[in-house]
């Protein structure tokens, strides 16, 4: 399939905004133990669904209060449907950003989480917010990738 011809320069100009978003992300200390943070992240995650127009679910785990909580989001479409997963915690220790905070370095973005979730998220809503042929989408992000729980509930 060759590639929109709008789409490079189109990539070109959000750069500077998925950066913004990237170095955000990275500077939250969120561990799979560490709610609050995680729970920030969440709320950035909330934020760029709402943006893309997204019906926005967020479940609080009931019986663990040393956890983050879930969110899952919904974009309508008439065309195929795509379910895209992933995790807002990470395996870092609280007090990690404050020792390795983000930086782009030759090209290079660099902390915790920068080429886990944290990269793989900020592109996943940045390629939903260039991609006008909208298909029907749900994304689910959890903050317990890093040891694992059972589902809340399915659907």
């Amino acid at each position: 399939m060759p590639i929109p011809p709008v789409l490079p320069e189109a990539v070109r100009d959000r750069y500077p905004r998925f950066l913004a978003e990237l170095e955000a992300l990275v500077n939250i200390d969120c561990g799979s133990y560490t709610p609050a943070g995680v729970n920030r992240v969440a709320d950035a995650v909330i934020g760029s669904l709402e943006e893309l127009g997204a019906r926005v679910e967020r479940i609080h785990p009931a019986d663990r209060q040393d956890l983050g909580d879930l969110v899952i989001g919904r974009i309508a479409g008439d065309g195929p449907r795509l379910l895209l997963i992933g995790h807002m915690d990470t395996v870092f220790e609280p007090g990690t950003v404050a020792q390795r905070p983000f930086q782009v370095d030759g090209g290079l973005a660099r902390g915790p989480g920068t080429s886990d979730m944290k990269g793989a998220g900020e592109h996943q809503g940045n390629r939903l917010s260039l991609d006008g042929r909208w298909i029907g989408v749900a994304l689910c992000r959890d903050g317990t990738e890093q040891f694992g729980r059972k589902p809340e509930r399915s659907e």
